[in-house]
This record gives C-alpha cells, sequence and structure tokens, in this order.
C-alpha cells in the first residue's frame, strides 16, 4: 500500500479545480509558501477552470504541455501529471507501482489508490521553467528587445506579404504599358478579356494581402499594449517605495500612458510604412528597366527628403520634449489639485491655483502652437516635394518619348510607379519623426524593468532534489 503525505495549508483554497493544486505541487517538489500560492490565484472569481489552473502553474514557474490518452497508456515514468477525463473530473496522479495508482481525486479531495482503467481523457504534464531569463523578481536588461524576439516570425511574415505587395504593385504597370502598346495589335477584345481578367486578380489578390498584413499588425499591436502594460504595472506595484514616492501622481500616470504609444506605433499606419520601405529598391529598380534616365527623378526625391529629415529631425525633437514637459506639469498639477481640494478650499486659495492652472495652459497652448506650425511646414514640404517629382517625371517621360527612348506605355507605368515609390517615402519620413519618442518610451520601458524590486519572494522558493551518487569501491582497513 501507498502513503502520500499530504502538507497542512492554512491557505483556503476556492472550488473547481483548485483542490488539486497543492498536491500537484507537493508532487513536484514544489515548497513555496501560502503567499506565494495566493499571489498566483486568480483574484475576483469562483470556482478555477482548467485555464485557471494551467495559469496559475504558470504564476508558479511551470510550463504545461498536454497530450489526449487513456490511463493504462500513461507511463510511470511520465508522473506526476493531471488527469482531466471526458467528463471533467479531475486526478492527479503521483506515482504509480506495478499494478495501481496513487492519485488525488478533486471531488472528495483526498488521495486514494486506484487501478489504471481504460478511460480516456487529457493528460497535463508540467516542468518547471528556468527563470532566470525572465523573471518578474529580477532586473531585466534589454526587456523590450526579448519581448520583440516572440513576435520576430510573425514580423517576418509581415515583411514577406510586404514584398509580395511591391512584386503585385509592378503588376498594374506592366498591365497599362502592354494596354497602350499592343492596343493597335489587338485582333479582338480576348486578348483584352485575358488582361482585364488579370487585373481583377490582381486587385483581389493586393486586397487579401493587405487585409492579412493588417490583422497581424493589429495582432501585434495588441499583444504587445497586454504584455508591457501589464509587465510595467506589476513591476510598479513591487517596486520599493522610495521609486514611486519621489514623483507625483500625475507624473506617474504621464510616464504610464506614455507607455501607449508603443502599442499605437506598431498598430498603425506608420509601420506599415516601415515595412514597406526595404522593397522601395525593387519599384526604383523596375522604373529604371522602363524609363531609364526617369529614375533620376524619384532618387533626388528621395534624397530631398534625407536632407529635410536631417534639418527638421533636431527641430521636431526639441519641440515634443517641450510641449511633453509642460503637458505632463499641467496634468500633474490637475492631480495635484484634485487631491488636495480640501485643503485648497480650508486654505481659501482657488484663485492661486487658477492662476498657476492658466500660466501652464498658456505655456502649453504656445508650444502645442509651435509644434503645430512645424508640423505644417513638413507636411506642405513632402507635398511640394511629390508633386514636384510627379510633374518632373511627366517633363522627363516626354522628353524621352519624343526622343523615341520609351513609349507611351512606359511613360503612364513610370507615372504610377513613381506615385508607387513617394508615398510609402512620405509615410517613411512621419516614422522617422516618431523614432526619438518611441525609443524614449522603449528607454522608459527598459529602465523600470531593470530596477530591483522590494521583495526577492522567488529566490525563497525551493524544489525536492533526487540525489544521485555511488558507493567508493575502496574498503575500510580492518580494525587490529
Amino acid at each position: 500500500m501507498m502513503q502520500q503525505a499530504a502538507t497542512a495549508s492554512a491557505f483556503v483554497m476556492p472550488g473547481g479545480l483548485a483542490p488539486c493544486i497543492p498536491p500537484l505541487l507537493d508532487a513536484l517538489g514544489w515548497r513555496g509558501s501560502d503567499m506565494h500560492l495566493a499571489e498566483a490565484m486568480p483574484h475576483l472569481t469562483g470556482d478555477v477552470d482548467l485555464s485557471d489552473l494551467l495559469n496559475v502553474m504558470a504564476n508558479l514557474k511551470f510550463g504545461s504541455r498536454s497530450l489526449e490518452t487513456d490511463m493504462q497508456a500513461l507511463d510511470p515514468r511520465m508522473l506526476p501529471c493531471l488527469f482531466v477525463d471526458a467528463d471533467g473530473h479531475a486526478l492527479v496522479l503521483v506515482k504509480s507501482d506495478v499494478s495501481s495508482l496513487l492519485a488525488f481525486d478533486s471531488d472528495t479531495r483526498a488521495y486514494q489508490e486506484i487501478q489504471p482503467d481504460t478511460r480516456t481523457g487529457t493528460a497535463f504534464f508540467f516542468d518547471q521553467v528556468d527563470s532566470r531569463g525572465h523573471s518578474l523578481y529580477r532586473p531585466q536588461q534589454g526587456w523590450f528587445r526579448k519581448v520583440m524576439n516572440r513576435f520576430a516570425k510573425t514580423l517576418r511574415h509581415g515583411l514577406l506579404i510586404s514584398f509580395l505587395l511591391s512584386v503585385l504593385a509592378l503588376t498594374m504597370p506592366l498591365f497599362v504599358m502592354t494596354i497602350y502598346d499592343q492596343m493597335p495589335f489587338f485582333h479582338n477584345n480576348r486578348t483584352l478579356a485575358y488582361i482585364v481578367t488579370g487585373v481583377l486578380v490582381f486587385i483581389l489578390s493586393d486586397f487579401g494581402l493587405r487585409l492579412i498584413r493588417s490583422g497581424i499588425l493589429s495582432f501585434i499591436g495588441a499583444r504587445m499594449g497586454n504584455i508591457v502594460g501589464n509587465e510595467v504595472f506589476r513591476r510598479i506595484l513591487y517596486l520599493p517605495p522610495a521609486y514611486t514616492e519621489s514623483a507625483s501622481i500625475g507624473a506617474q500616470a504621464s510616464r504610464i500612458k506614455d507607455f501607449d504609444t508603443v502599442r499605437d506605433f506598431f498598430s498603425g499606419q506608420a509601420f506599415v510604412a516601415l515595412l514597406d520601405i526595404p522593397f522601395i529598391l525593387l519599384l526604383v529598380l523596375a522604373m529604371w528597366v522602363l524609363g531609364g534616365s526617369v529614375v533620376f527623378v524619384p532618387l533626388a526625391a528621395i534624397a530631398l527628403f534625407g536632407v529635410m529629415a536631417i534639418i527638421y529631425m533636431p527641430l521636431v525633437k526639441r519641440t515634443n520634449e517641450q510641449v511633453a514637459k509642460v503637458g505632463a506639469a499641467r496634468q500633474e498639477l490637475v492631480m495635484e489639485m484634485l487631491t488636495k481640494m480640501r485643503g485648497i478650499k480650508l486654505t481659501s486659495t482657488p484663485v492661486k491655483w487658477e492662476d498657476r492652472y492658466r500660466q501652464l495652459s498658456a505655456e502649453c497652448a504656445a508650444n502645442s502652437y509651435r509644434a503645430a506650425q512645424l508640423a505644417s511646414q513638413i507636411n506642405v514640404l513632402t507635398n511640394t516635394f511629390i508633386m514636384g517629382a510627379g510633374v518632373s517625371t511627366m517633363a522627363v517621360s516626354v522628353h524621352n518619348v519624343l526622343a523615341q527612348q520609351m513609349t507611351m506605355g512606359a511613360l503612364v507605368a513610370c507615372m504610377i510607379l513613381v506615385w508607387r515609390i513617394l508615398a510609402p517615402l512620405r509615410s517613411g519620413f512621419v516614422v522617422m519623426l516618431q523614432v526619438e519618442r518611441i525609443s524614449k518610451s522603449i528607454g522608459q520601458v527598459d529602465r523600470l524593468m531593470n530596477l530591483d524590486i522590494e521583495q526577492h519572494t522567488e529566490s525563497l522558493l525551493t524544489f525536492n532534489k533526487q540525489l544521485q551518487g555511488r558507493c567508493p569501491s575502496h574498503r575500510f582497513p580492518s580494525a587490529t
């Protein structure tokens, strides 16, 4: 008869599958305290279901894997495990001998010896996760980069779709060039019908790929916002009071809200343009093949965008810093006023606070005006460059057509390509102006995650270890 000693706990477990957690942890060799278990449990919930149980085990640094099997097919070496049969009845299979299993029944909340039978279900096996790399209880260097590595495969899919969209962008100019150059040689409408069918396939393919890429980027933005928001909030909760009490509530709220810019960047059009920029070279190469010297027009526009970025980026950076600084000060004043309203009334100083707020509002409005003016200048210049590039492309193309260096169809194709090149280039210029703000937000996240927390409770967690060894081969000398 096998026996198992259950560890008494003062922590009251909820219903559902929650009674299976302490026996499962005990079988896995976990030796934490009731505080660790209480922190890992879901709060403000009723009965614990299977998803909650797996989340609790993940919070306690146990990874899980599932296997559809029957009880008789379980190898004793794979125990302990959680076995949930087809009816939802859960058993913690602790260990096995030749003919019986020691199991904890979630219904009776007691250990019992059972015979393996043919009931089918899902077995969940748990392994301790190495938490030395990512852990709430340790400073995290380069935390945001590690999070981004989790989306590396998804980002590669987004880049592949952007490449396919760039290839499809070459299809429409080629169709148009074919119609302009080959129309006199069309003897019937069948060839034109084939071209129209190809155009429809192109439109549908472009729509489908853009829809898929939008879904991918929306997923990255949502997951990024969830991960960053949760981890930042958890980190702030575990920081020593000296880190949080030195800053006002308004400043802390402003910093947390600033992290939303990271999420908005990955889910917005700016990141889409960033994915399209590497493949502009493909469109430029196609324009060089079709138009020859016409390609120097978009290249000159790209150079002008680069010069404008060098000039305006420091101005935009300085203006954004001033707007953020004054805006944070105004928000801090509002939060301070709301938290000290009783004292303001008792001291009869509403007029003083109103003057302070009016001064900060005036500064904020002036800085916002300067930022808006700067953004308007950038918008006007980018539109001027794009329109100038379009007109220049038309002029150079007409000259080449008159010189019989290119066909009329190639002229129309080059006009389509130049707009396709300059559109993401303009969006990419906007991205360049946002790089400083995004990098600042990412730097704040990394610095926060690299701070040391107040309690190192993870260092108190221990696990039972199986010791292995061998007897020495020498003999002790006999007593004489």
